[in-house]
């Protein structure tokens, strides 16, 4: 309002003035239209204005003419107040934006001018001295109007020129502080987040640099509205993405159109999208992407500032590959090689393929140097950099670590056997003769560890490492190894002096142990536990699995089988006929015909292969891969059973089981043989329950060593149970014995609990069940609580009626009752509460149970 005021006194507009204009203006503005189109006329007569409307149809010109018209209109009818000066500001700013000429306004005014005269000459009975007046009040009025447009005009130029400015400044000073950053990305990143800060017209700017051949796109970093940016991004033809990543020139595209990519359709409120390609050469692109909030934005800031951003992008990128390349072999160097073995991990990952990192370090290279010179020393470290990589497939990748010491990267790998056949192309294109210029023969080998990734499920930093451990195992027995190479935990068995250490075909041994169905109250199936004999003493699988390679292991499994149904055979002799089971490693699925050789193995005995189930043992993320998945199908068709050992040990099998053919899980044994000191994993054992019975899978719960905790599972209705309560690994002659004279009295009851963990299982399995009851009937339920509980009933029939765990039942009970209150505003706090007070006192209570029976054994010691 302050603004208007000044308008009114430096134009000296008086009252009597604007009274004047106000009684004659709806004659003065009759002909609005007329002005209008004869405004119209005039600037599409003229060249340089013509140019303006080249894009605009009849139909737009059209509209303009009509407001143009009323333009004049409110300049005559509207009073001089804020609202009015806002409106005028706002043309002027749009006037600017379509790059109208301050000029032209200044011409477009004389018309108002010219054309105000001609009307007044239409009013005859206005007096002369009324006529000067308004005369004087309309030139005025048109000043106003003009003035207000044209300060408008330059303050919008000055707004645009500070843009402008500010971009172009965010590049001048991260280009001048180059010296205390890091990696490009860092560079980047910092100017995405000071572009974001010096405008606000900019809602949001990342970068992404992109592989050569990638199709697929994954911002790097983002600054400003990230819920306009997506994830990860697929490139397409059409995309404008990869249109300037190709072509290297800017593109812009409106977000709201029909054809916008999907990336950025209806990004609101974003209203253009800058693309800014960079990179120098094919093997690595970038793009930075800006959005503003104006459709014209760089049409009038320029696309120059940001171009400044694409030419930083091409000078960090040629920085960074010479400071990720090694100046003797070309090749990547160590950093370079460390940044990418992360993103070989992801797509190792997400492709289903397996991921090899290799170490190579040349055997007795310093001799070389000493005796041919470091030219000749130098030119064979180039030739061998040349060689490892001419020995990879095309999406690999070699490195130069430094001195005589190189890495790879084999990606989508299918299978171990494919490994192998890797290997050996590798070793035959670099320890081939060199020859050098003088026509002499120089024989130089090396040395290779590898370590498998997702067998191997370390971060990138450990896999290094591993791979580093298997090399230096591998050179330390270079005078005695009959292979160049070996893996970590693959083939640290291999005797390098001249094969395996263990001769498994006599040295082998399996070990039984009984499962037993608490429900038919009989042993039901034995597992084959894996045992090595060696100097009279017998190896546990934690001594002699690390010790062995993947061949190894395949010949330990066939040799479990065919114990295992040799046992069978004799048991079904006895009248005993039990099913087995035993441990498959995961490579042996992946590197072999698994389903082959077990039916090979099986139908040279008498033995159904629906009595056998295979126990993975689960590494890693292997089970998520296809290729796995497929294994397991394939094995189905044998008739074989499948089953998932450990389950709990991750969440990652918990979350895959619904996609698994299995038949059967085992759940892992630390959650069990810890229960007396952590009953709140009876809930957990419970929820594992429910899961395998939604998913119409056995249960078999091992590791159960104790009368207590055999008890627990009986009240939890757990079926399946292995461990020492039950029976000890045995061999297959004493387990013959042992089933002779197992009796299965006395076994526990589900509904009858002999001991305070069996009492709490029953409490814990009835919890779901009292929530029922309690959403039917919460009084009744309340009432007859205490006296209903196995575990008040236990602890009552101890002679303990005021012991705490009653009390700790009761506000149990009591948050229960909570929980179900319709007016009650904390109620999960509160039984959450109540729950672990519980399982605090039955842990108290079978610690002290624990210390009086080692007194008791000592006593009776």
């Amino acid at each position: 309002m302050s603004h208007t005021r000044a308008w009114k006194r430096f134009l000296d507009i008086r009252p009597e003035e604007l009274a004047l204009v106000q009684a004659h203006a709806d004659a003065l503005a009759g002909s609005a239209d007329i002005l209008a189109q004869r405004f119209y006329a005039f600037l599409l007569s003229h060249p340089e204005t013509t140019a303006v409307f080249r894009d605009f149809d009849e139909r737009h010109l059209r509209r303009l003419t009509e407001k143009q018209a009323e333009h004049y209109r409110r300049m005559l009818l509207s009073p001089m107040d804020g609202k009015r000066e806002s409106e005028l500001e706002h043309i002027g700013t749009v006037h600017h934006q379509w790059g109208v000429s301050p000029i032209w306004v200044v011409g477009a005014y004389r018309l108002y001018i010219e054309h105000l005269e001609t009307q007044m000459d239409g009013l005859p009975d206005l007096p002369s001295a009324d006529r000067r007046t308004l005369r004087q009040a309309l030139i005025k009025r048109v000043l106003y109007d003009m003035t207000v447009q044209l300060a408008a005009y330059e303050k919008a130029q000055h707004a645009e020129e500070n843009e402008r400015m500010a971009v172009a400044r965010v590049l001048l000073d991260t280009t001048s502080h180059m010296s205390s950053v890091g990696a490009p990305e860092e560079v980047f990143a910092q100017v995405c987040d000071r572009l974001i800060a010096a405008s606000p017209s900019l809602h949001a700017v990342w970068f992404a640099v992109i592989p050569a051949g990638a199709m697929e796109l994954v911002p790097a970093h983002v600054a400003g509205k990230k819920r306009l940016v997506p994830h990860r991004i697929t490139l397409t033809e059409q995309d404008p993405l990869q249109q300037a990543i190709r072509s290297g020139r800017p593109v812009v595209v409106d977000p709201h159109a029909a054809n916008a990519p999907g990336w950025c359709q209806g990004q609101s409120p974003a209203a253009s999208v800058g693309i800014f390609p960079f990179g120098m050469g094919d093997e690595v692109r970038g793009v930075g992407v800006v959005y503003a909030d104006q459709s014209d934005y760089f049409a009038r800031i320029d696309l120059s500032p940001f171009g400044a951003f694409a030419h930083l992008g091409d000078l960090l990128m040629e920085l960074k590959r010479e400071a990720q390349s090694d100046p003797l072999t070309g090749l990547p160097n160590r950093k370079a090689f460390s940044e990418h073995l992360e993103p070989a991990i992801s797509r190792s990952r997400r492709h289903d393929r397996l991921l090899v990192v290799g170490l190579l370090d040349l055997d007795d290279f310093k001799p070389v140097n000493d005796r041919y010179g470091h030219s000749v020393g130098d030119a064979l470290l180039r030739e061998v950099g040349q060689r490892l990589r001419a020995g990879l497939r095309a999406n690999d990748l070699a490195a130069r670590l430094g001195g005589d010491e190189f890495a790879f990267l084999l990606e989508d790998v299918q299978s171990l056997d494919a490994l192998e056949t890797a290997m050996q192309r590798i070793g035959t294109a670099v320890f081939t003769p060199f020859t050098l210029p003088d026509g002499t023969t120089i024989e130089v080998k090396g040395s290779v560890g590898v370590t498998v990734y997702p067998f191997d499920e370390g971060e990138s930093d450990e896999l290094l490492r591993h791979a580093d451990q298997a090399m230096y195992v591998v050179k330390g027995e270079k005078s005695r190894r009959k292979r160049f190479w070996g893996c970590w935990r693959c083939h640290a068995a291999t005797d390098m002096a001249g094969g395996p250490r263990f001769r498994l075909a006599e040295q082998a041994i399996a070990w039984f142990q009984p499962v037993l169905s608490l429900q038919k109250r009989r042993i039901v199936a034995v597992e084959a536990l894996a045992r090595i004999v060696e100097n009279g003493q017998v190896l546990t699988p934690d001594q002699f699995l690390p010790l062995l390679g993947m061949e190894e292991r395949r010949e330990l499994s066939r040799i479990m089988l065919t114990q295992g149904l040799q046992l069978l055979e004799r048991l079904d002799q006895e009248g005993f006929p039990l099913d087995l089971s035993f441990n498959v490693d995961p490579d042996f699925m992946v590197g072999h015909d698994c389903a082959s050789c077990f039916t090979g193995t099986v139908t040279t005995s008498a033995i159904d292969p629906q009595r056998v189930t295979m126990e993975l043992l689960e590494t890693g993320d292997f089970l998520s891969f296809a290729t796995a998945q497929q294994k397991l199908t394939d094995l189905k068709a044998t008739g074989a059973k499948i089953a998932l050992d450990d389950v709990g040990s991750a969440y990652s099998s918990l979350l895959r089981l619904k996609h698994l053919p299995i038949d059967e899980i085992k759940l892992d044994q630390g959650f069990i043989r810890d229960l007396p000191e952590a009953p709140e994993n009876l809930a957990f054992v419970q929820s594992i329950r429910s899961l395998a019975q939604g998913l119409r899978v056995r249960l078999v719960v091992e590791g159960v060593e104790t009368e207590d905790i055999l008890d627990a599972m009986a009240a939890l209705g757990v079926d399946l149970v292995q461990g020492y309560a039950i029976a000890q690994p045995m061999s297959a002659h004493s387990l013959v014995t042992w089933m002779r004279g197992w009796r299965p009295e006395p076994l526990p009851h589900p509904d009858l609990p002999r001991t305070l963990l069996g009492a709490y299982a029953a409490h814990v399995r009835r919890r779901p069940l009292m929530e029922y009851m309690m959403q039917q009937d919460s009084a009744l339920v309340l009432s007859s609580a205490l006296s209903d509980c196995p575990l008040v009933s236990y602890v009552q029939s101890r002679g303990w009626n005021d012991h705490p765990v009653i009390e700790g039942h009761r506000r149990f009970m009591e948050g229960m009752r909570r929980l179900l209150a319709e007016n009650d505003t904390t109620p999960d706090q509160y039984l959450a509460a109540a729950e672990h007070e519980l399982a605090n006192l039955i842990r108290e209570e079978l610690a002290k149970e624990s210390r009086q029976a080692r007194s008791k054994q000592r006593e009776r010691v």
